[in-house]
């Protein structure tokens, strides 16, 4: 790794917590990023009178079709069967989707669009959030920053593959 000069350690690189190392301050950017990002689709799905976890779920129920079952909901919003439930029978009770039974499977729901959550979800996806704040970086930024952040999160993985569940403290 590149050595950071003391003058990048007290200016930019602790710009975020300035009595930390460079190393938090990263990580820090790092959430902060991701929580302007969040905010920012928040702030868009409200103007369509969703949330922005109601809107990622149209999304991927429009995209899934009739494959949009709760639990491949679940799977792919990495959220916990009863986080998508509650989701689910609150988006149920506001009119914007129904289960019905999966044609293939009478065991199994589909989540399924009403036109209240029709005209909603085209509301919210005349403005293109993401293209607004991603798409502007050319494709070489757009590469390596995927690149870094694969790289950073298999790191991540690795080393915390090696930790034992507790530390000794706790143990």
């Amino acid at each position: 790794m590149a050595q950071i000069t003391a003058s990048e350690k007290s200016t930019k690189y602790s710009r975020y917590i300035p009595f930390l190392d460079h190393n938090y301050n990263l990580v820090m950017l790092l959430g902060l990023t991701v929580n302007s990002i969040d905010r920012t689709l928040q702030q868009h799905a409200r103007m369509s009178g969703l949330t922005a976890s109601e809107y990622s779920l149209l999304i991927l129920v429009k995209e899934l079709g009739d494959r949009a079952i709760p639990a491949e909901l679940s799977r792919i919003l990495l959220k916990r069967p009863p986080a998508i439930t509650t989701l689910l029978n609150r988006m149920e009770k506001r009119g914007i989707v129904n289960r019905k039974t999966h044609p293939d499977n009478n065991n199994a729901k589909i989540v399924v669009m009403t036109e209240k959550g029709r005209r909603a979800f085209e509301a919210a996806r005349q403005r293109h959030i993401l293209n607004e704040i991603i798409g502007e970086m050319t494709p070489e930024k757009y590469e390596l920053l995927w690149d870094l952040l694969e790289e950073l999160k298999d790191r991540a993985v690795q080393v915390g593959l090696g930790l034992p569940p507790y530390g000794p403290a706790l143990a």
